[in-house]
């Protein structure tokens, strides 16, 4: 697949299968509320075979980390189990123009719009985007 530079629903849904494409959700949300170390660990064998898929399936949970970090209980609880129902990518957005992936240097503008923010930027690269 890394020649072609793509991988096909099988092999996320394959990840999905075997428990790996939501592995740091915690059970209570659906994932496998495994840790980092069991991470590696399926990340590496399967990056030894096409690590281009690998890295994209890896980005999901670069994706999903903000939520399980600092989403809120209510958050959590309505995004995350949607999420983790089926083979659901999350796309991880950072890369910016002028900044690279240097997160100090993000410009961004996060507004406050009545209840809810709104973000206005440009991105140069998007994980599963």
């Amino acid at each position: 697949m890394d020649r072609e530079e793509r991988h096909t629903p099988e092999i996320v849904e394959g990840y999905f299968k075997l428990g790996f494409l939501h592995y740091a959700v915690p059970e209570e949300y659906g994932g496998a509320g495994l840790g980092s170390f069991e991470g590696v660990l399926f990340s590496e064998e399967l990056a030894a075979a096409d690590s281009g898929t690998a890295s994209s399936l890896g980005g999901n949970i670069l994706g999903l980390t903000p939520i399980l970090i600092a989403g809120s209980s209510e958050l959590k609880v309505v995004l995350l189990p949607q999420h983790t129902s089926g083979p659901n990518l999350a796309s991880y957005c950072l890369t910016e123009p002028d900044a690279g992936s240097d997160v100090a240097s993000m410009r961004s503008p996060a507004t406050l719009d009545g209840d809810e923010y709104v973000i206005n930027g440009a991105k140069r690269f998007i994980t599963n985007g």
